[in-house]
């Protein structure tokens, strides 16, 4: 049987975020700007060096996640994020020894809360596209030329980044550095902190493009993109079981996850993959009450389907998450359970066969604690230690008593260790909290 034990403070979507960023992104080979020094006057403005995951306002977890390469390295300035969205604050005065070239980031968005690019003088956009930072819209990057002394940026209304300085001598080429929308990422993913601490690795090649992109053979009816899934190599042919995200036309983004489908891909170089099968398919039914009512259907969304080899059993186990979907609460993903299925084949080549259902391991109920929250237990992936598993498994938007529940839930992410001497084993919850974000 397993039983949950230990605390880990590890935020599970930071980490993701983290992975997923460093083994997607192909960052171009282009110089960074020398850096100019100036002083904030008169201002208790704190700096930040601007590099992937820094905080870029004071007062927010907004994160850089993607980062044109000329900017690496430079000195930005944590400007207080509300009072700039409200037009409370107060002009930016900064003192140069030299003449400088100021790089501002301009949010597109047309909306009061944002400064808008045609309020910048003498401006000139120098990076299109130029950075992504968490919770909010693309970022183009303009550049403008101050003079030695003591100089006001002072553009009007609206929030904006300032992300660095540079010497005026320093040729700046325009272009587009093609990175996304910041509103893919929740701000709260990333962990407060991180942005401290030494890479884990470092990406020295690869493929700067997707192995598996919309238009592709495969990817037809797939609206949302893919997420999460394994890629295992068995033989001479890598296996991925990425969550596709059917959706549904008609439905905003948030929650249109719905009609998820776990595919079989296989390739031989890990660079070009075919579609061969879809193992899940969720019924994208949503649900008619609430709470974690028997009434909704509760494998409305099929997620993280993770496959591990049973050397004793001679099969495939698959683990993934079901969940129930709303239309109206967030999050509309609630109530997760954690399903364990076998291949219908025996052996290591019986990967990609039909798979069927062997029952629920973890799911919410009696011996659920707050902390597991409005989505339920979420993720899971056993790995082999001595003659035990192990297998970390998340709760997310946590509830401070049972009196909040069903709807009114807090925000975070938890992780936890469970184990169990054998992979079949049911989970059996204790008392601890796991997280504390």
């Amino acid at each position: 049987m397993f039983s949950k034990n230990k605390k880990y403070n590890f935020k599970l979507k930071a980490i993701f975020l983290m992975l997923l960023t460093v083994c997607i992104q192909a960052t171009a080979q282009t110089t960074a700007w020398k850096p100019a020094s100036f002083e904030i006057v008169k201002s208790n403005y704190k700096t930040f060096k601007t590099t992937q995951y820094a905080h870029v306002f004071s007062g927010s977890k907004h994160n850089i996640v993607r980062l044109a390469p000329e900017l690496q390295g430079l000195t930005g300035i944590e400007l207080p994020l509300d009072k700039y969205k409200n037009g409370t604050n107060a002009p930016l005065q900064l003192k140069f020894k030299e003449q400088v070239q100021v790089l501002i980031g301009v949010f597109q968005e047309k909306n009061a809360e944002y400064l808008q690019a045609d309020k910048l003088q003498n401006a000139k956009l120098i990076l299109e596209n130029g950075a992504t930072i968490t919770g909010l819209p693309p970022v183009n990057v303009y550049v403008i030329s101050f003079s030695k002394g003591t100089q006001t940026l002072n553009f009007g209304k609206g929030l904006f980044a300032v992300l660095g300085v540079v010497k005026a001598s320093e040729k700046l080429e325009p272009r587009n550095a093609n990175f996304p929308d910041g509103k893919l990422w929740n701000p709260t993913f990333i962990v407060e902190g991180f942005s401290d601490e030494k890479p884990l690795f470092e990406v020295i090649g690869g493929e700067s493009k997707p192995v598996i992109d919309e238009g592709m053979y495969g990817t037809e009816g797939i609206q949302g993109g893919f997420e999460g899934g394994r890629v295992v190599k068995v033989g001479d042919t890598y296996h991925m079981f990425p969550t596709e995200r059917a959706g549904e036309k008609g439905v905003d983004y948030y929650y249109d996850r719905v009609k998820t489908k776990i595919g079989h891909w296989t390739s031989k170089d890990a660079i070009h993959w075919k579609r061969q099968s879809t193992i899940y398919q969720a019924s994208g039914t949503y649900a008619v009450t609430e709470d974690d009512n028997p009434m909704n259907d509760r494998r409305a969304a099929i997620w993280s389907y993770m496959p591990v080899f049973n050397e004793k059993a001679n099969k495939w186990y698959g683990y993934y998450l079901a969940y129930t979907v709303s239309k109206e609460i967030e999050p509309n993903h609630s109530f997760g359970r954690i399903w364990r299925c076998e291949s219908t084949v025996e052996g290591i080549n019986g990967i990609g066969e039909p798979y069927k259902d062997m029952g629920i391991i973890m799911e919410p109920g009696l011996d659920s604690q707050p902390w597991e929250g409005r989505q339920g237990v979420a993720s899971f992936f056993p790995y082999q230690v001595g003659d035990k598993y192990f297998g970390f498994y998340s709760g997310a938007y946590p509830f401070n008593s049972w009196a909040d529940y069903p709807k009114k839930s807090g925000k975070g992410w938890f992780v936890a260790l469970a184990e169990s001497k054998s992979l079949e084993g049911a989970l059996v919850k204790n008392k601890q909290r796991s997280g504390t974000h």
